[in-house]
């Protein structure tokens, strides 16, 4: 593997968190790249996964919970139209795609690293899960070692 790691983690939905973290020789630079974008806006999607160049892309899935099933009835079901263009962009780009289920990521949302990456002009979940998940992907590869405790 190349020395220089970019990893994408979108999680998808009505509000859609796109965080690319870049690994330089097994060390994670603090600066990252994060938007937050509107996940009816598909080409501003396609904008940001592009603009970042990453070179693997880490979704988080979207599975409909039989206790969700009745209220979810007649839904647009945003995350899924997400991810269809996420997979769409990934392969006009040749970027290697990666989904990883929400409940992967529950060590890394409130780890040391996460913390210490967190910027207070993150709104909500959306970017600290997109973190979540490219932190995630990284230690599972090797690139960066678990998490500690905070």
């Amino acid at each position: 593997m190349k020395s220089t790691c970019k990893i994408t983690g979108i999680d998808p939905g009505k509000h859609v968190g796109i965080a690319t973290i870049t690994i330089d020789d097994g060390k994670l630079a603090t600066a990252i790249r994060t938007h937050e974008i509107d996940g009816e806006s598909l080409l501003a999607l396609e904008e940001a996964i592009e603009l970042d160049q990453p070179d693997v892309v880490v979704l988080e899935s979207f599975a409909l919970l039989p206790a969700k099933a009745r209220s979810l009835s007649w839904n647009g079901f945003i995350p899924v139209e997400v991810m269809g263009a996420v997979k769409l962009v990934c392969q006009r780009n040749d970027i290697k795609l990666v989904i990883q289920t929400p409940s992967q990521i529950a060590p890394w949302r409130k780890s040391a690293i996460a913390q210490k990456l967190e910027k207070s002009s993150w709104k909500g979940t959306h970017i600290r899960d997109a973190v979540a998940h490219a932190l995630y992907y990284a230690a599972r590869n090797g690139l960066i070692r678990p998490p500690t405790k905070v």
